[in-house]
């Protein structure tokens, strides 16, 4: 009896031990510093990793949206797979994370790695 005891502890312990391991994130430094506003970041070099707080407030076509905040609106461009099942309106504030794309012929825009819905 000690044994089984001692075993479904020994499991128990385990498998408390892996979830744990998957859990939490990094806390630490990031290249993304605190929220960068529309305005700052249509200044920034390409490839900047930025965070913006806003709105979308249009859909442009082929993965492209207007996103804006109370500095301006750029271009955001997110992938299909990045919205994973959200549904987002004009009304809803999300937070987009991702890195700002600048090309000598065209507007600079916004590449979206993630989003949430705030």
């Amino acid at each position: 009896m000690k044994k089984i005891l001692f075993i479904t502890t020994a499991l128990l312990f385990s498998a408390s031990a892996a979830n744990a391991q998957f859990a939490g994130g990094f806390e630490g430094p990031s290249a993304v510093k605190n929220a960068t506003t529309v305005e700052n970041a249509l200044q920034q070099r390409d490839d900047t990793k930025v965070m913006l707080k806003g709105n979308i407030v249009n859909s442009l076509g082929d993965e492209k949206y207007t996103f804006k905040d109370s500095t301006g609106e750029v271009v955001v461009e997110i992938d299909d797979d990045e919205w994973n099942g959200l549904k987002v309106t004009p009304e809803n504030t999300v937070e987009i994370f991702g890195e700002v794309d600048k090309e000598w012929n065209k507007p600079t825009k916004i590449d979206v790695d993630n989003l949430k819905v705030k």
